[in-house]
């Protein structure tokens, strides 16, 4: 999906930038969701009720929420002690960034 847009790239010879706008919405959305559903299974474990799975949060983290996700875990003090998220996180937030500056 990011391999065929690119985010930011340099046009021309005077080297203007241009951003696709489309493509940062969706990350932020994504971000932005992401967050909020790591948020929402922390007040689920909480109450000891029904929670999102684990892969389905990396799922997340992985298809844009990256961002959201790490500053989701250490606001909320959520999946910190696991160590799949606590590597995958960075790993996904350094796949994008690689993603995006192609």
């Amino acid at each position: 999906m990011y391999a065929t847009i690119s985010y930011i790239y340099y046009k021309g010879q005077g080297n203007k930038l241009i951003v696709n706008f489309s493509l940062m919405y969706f990350w932020l959305f994504m971000n932005i969701a992401t967050f909020f559903l790591y948020a929402w299974d922390k007040r689920q474990a909480k109450r000891e009720a029904w929670r999102v799975s684990e892969r389905k949060l990396l799922l997340w983290a992985f298809l844009g929420g990256a961002v959201g996700a790490f500053f989701a875990m250490f606001l909320f003090h959520h999946k910190t002690r696991h160590r799949t998220f606590m590597y995958l996180g960075p790993c996904f937030i350094f796949f994008h960034l690689f993603l995006f500056l192609q």
